[in-house]
């Protein structure tokens, strides 16, 4: 033990409970109150396959963070369905999760990537404002929004998105979980 630490018993040390985990989520905006300008969809398709998808997938991290991507929930399915193609190319949207094995003891398939029908964002104040400071949009309350309306989850899995809603509102979300 560290000085002036009380050293603990054998078995309280084995009580402990199991170090925080992180979980990184990534949220980007496409097209959000801009459904039927589809040749500027088109556009930021290019940019979004050139430079942004690139850049994420390149990551060090990559496969160690959740990506949920939000776009208008009434944008043009051609320009979704090539959205979730390019993501699909990329292998952006699954990985084999090795930490978690299914019955037979082979690893499971996570969702990495959503694609999610919505509007909202984060509402922050310009660093110059005065007053109250105004809450940010939760993960959390969108995806309970989506897992609702299973028709705005464009791309990937109710099922792993109600893992992933469990685990960010656990009672040990304070500690777990840091979202930004």
């Amino acid at each position: 033990p560290k000085p002036n630490q009380p050293h603990n018993s054998p078995k309280e040390e084995n009580e402990e409970e199991p170090p925080p985990r992180l979980i990184h989520i990534l949220e980007t905006r496409f097209m959000q109150n801009q459904p039927n300008l589809i040749q500027l969809a088109k556009a930021r398709l290019q940019l979004f396959k050139t430079i942004c998808l690139p850049t994420v997938v390149r990551q060090s991290a990559w496969g160690n963070f959740l990506w949920i991507i939000r776009t208008d929930p009434s944008i043009d399915e051609s320009i979704k369905s090539e959205m979730i193609r390019i993501l699909q190319e990329a292998g952006a949207m699954t990985k084999l999760d090795h930490e978690v094995l299914d019955e037979n003891g082979e690893p499971q398939e996570r969702a990495l990537t959503y694609l999610i029908g919505s509007n909202e964002n984060y509402v922050m104040p310009a660093h110059n404002m005065e007053g109250e400071r105004n809450d940010s949009f939760d993960t959390r309350h969108m995806l309970e929004a989506a897992l609702e309306r299973p028709d705005l989850i464009f791309a990937g899995d109710a099922e792993s998105m109600k893992v992933l809603l469990d685990e960010i509102s656990s009672q040990r979300v304070e500690r777990d979980v840091i979202m930004w």
